[in-house]
């Protein structure tokens, strides 16, 4: 599923750090990108997997 994708509304500061990034470690900008959006998920998907409350555990009987 290759979909191309366009990052706008970037500032300077995020654009500069995404491009040292990418000169650092030899990797294209778009790779950069990539593993930045992937680790985003990541972290919003642990969030959300954090998130119990064991409030009603006791009336509920679990």
């Amino acid at each position: 599923m290759g979909q191309p994708l366009t990052t706008r509304q970037l500032d300077d500061i995020a654009i500069e750090w995404i491009e040292q990034e990418a000169r650092c470690t030899g990797r294209p900008v778009k790779d950069v990108v990539r593993q930045l959006i992937y680790r985003g998920l990541e972290v919003e998907r642990q969030k959300t997997q954090l998130r119990r409350y064991h409030d009603l555990d006791l009336l509920a009987g679990t």
